[in-house]
């Protein structure tokens, strides 16, 4: 075994290190043998860019080390034990990377599971998975999120095709669904014409961890229900296409039954569930405003879907008359148009509400003082991210604060333009693909 252990070594090093002066066809495939259940670990910290290959047993990433398939690579992963997981992990300081993009693919053999990621963590540390261009892979299982903080970046028309031939292994996507005594947060962001399905099962999520879905385009194709949510799961749905196979799962309240996200319109055809987003979508909410006695006040809310869209602001919950465009344009302000204000939105296939907002009117002679938070963001420059804001720790209330596309500094300083006049405001930051 240990003259075994040694010629794997000796072949990752040539095939996968940065010795690439050998000759090797891109269609090449390189077979080891071994009738042992066998794992490789890549574990020393650099960047490597795999060759078309076949291994015999799972793979471990670790340690900050970055793994790149790219353009017309295949690996072939063949089962060499009863249960063959291969792992996207790392210990405590170092975050480590798998990148497939062009027609890049990982074949996984039957009852061969991928786990992103299997290992503790501390702050910033994450295992992150990036698939672009017709990227492919196909786990008898996915874990999304085991142990530690984790990031599925999937776009263009990359594909993660969940086998459903398991018997050892149970055919579904599981996001944050193992916690081993650890809190972490589990981040998938599928975009593009991207696909992700798991025709044998459905998709399982855990109470203890957060799980975290956006979704801006692509399709989500499962084969039933979307089970476990808990209070802090959320799924952010601004594009794309759900289809949940087999059920009859429209009640989209009720996450144990169906989706744990707070709007979608759901159809049923007798035998599968398909889900879009809300139509109208408001994808840019009003902000609150201080003004004083006599001037102009305005404030607007966006929206995109099909046709045309009608417009009522309401103050303090009811309609306010002639305010039925997407700008609100108060001229001559008054003490009494001060309040809460927010926009209703209707179009052919439903209705939809902005958040509400504040307008402060200050009296004459009066200086209005406000105090306004702001928060420091600690994060790797030239990546993306989004800060969010919530007024409640419960499903669905996560709203969007401000982009940074990309980081310019860090730390770097956002001002929230709502007055610190709330008696909860929480905050968190979004890696964005």
């Amino acid at each position: 075994m240990k003259t075994q252990v040694s010629l794997v070594n000796r072949f990752r090093n040539l095939i996968f290190g940065g010795l690439n002066k050998l000759i090797i066809c891109s269609a090449t495939v390189l077979a080891v043998s071994n009738a042992q259940a066998e794992r490789t670990f890549f574990s020393d910290g650099t960047v490597q860019n795999w060759s078309t290959t076949t291994l015999n047993g799972s793979f471990s990433i670790e340690k900050g080390t970055t793994i790149n398939v790219p353009n017309g690579v295949t690996i072939n992963l063949i089962r060499s034990a009863t249960y063959d997981t291969s792992f996207l992990a790392t210990e405590a300081t170092n975050s480590a990377y798998l990148n497939l993009s062009g027609s890049g693919r990982i074949e996984f053999d039957a009852e061969m599971a991928f786990a992103l990621s299997d290992a503790s963590g501390g702050p910033g540390v994450q295992r992150v998975l990036n698939m672009s261009g017709t990227s492919y892979m196909n786990p008898a299982t996915l874990y999304v999120g085991q142990r530690a903080d984790c990031v599925l970046n999937i776009t263009d028309s990359a594909m993660i095709d969940v086998r459903a031939d398991g018997q050892l292994y149970t055919p579904d996507i599981r996001i944050a669904k193992k916690d081993y005594g650890f809190k972490f947060t589990a981040t998938v962001n599928q975009s593009g014409n991207s696909t992700i399905q798991s025709l044998g099962s459905g998709m399982s999520l855990g109470n203890e961890n957060t799980a975290i879905y956006n979704m801006s385009g692509g399709k989500l194709i499962l084969g039933g229900p979307i089970t476990g949510a808990g209070a802090d799961d959320q799924f952010n749905f601004t594009g794309g296409t759900i289809i949940l196979k087999g059920g009859d799962y429209r009640n989209i309240t009720d996450p144990t039954n169906a989706v744990w996200f707070s709007g979608g319109r759901a159809t049923f055809d007798g035998t599968d569930t398909t889900i879009v987003p809300l139509d109208p979508l408001i994808t840019e909410q009003p902000q609150s405003l201080t003004t004083g006695p006599g001037t102009t006040a305005t404030m607007s809310v966006t929206a995109k879907g099909t046709g045309t869209f009608s417009y009522q602001w309401q103050q303090n919950g009811t309609n306010r008359v002639g305010q039925t465009k997407a700008t609100l344009s108060l001229p001559n302000v008054a003490l009494t148009d001060a309040g809460s204000w927010r926009c209703v939105v209707t179009g052919s296939l439903g209705t939809n509400t902005s958040k509400a907002v504040t307008l402060t009117v200050a009296q004459v002679g009066q200086v209005a003082l406000n105090l306004y938070p702001g928060l420091n963001v600690t994060g790797t420059v030239g990546l993306k991210y989004r800060v969010e804001y919530a007024n409640a720790l419960t499903p669905n209330t996560w709203l969007t604060l401000t982009n940074l596309s990309p980081l310019s500094a860090s730390p770097f300083f956002v001002l929230d333009p709502t007055p610190a006049t709330l008696t909860n405001r929480f905050y968190r930051t979004v890696l964005l693909p």
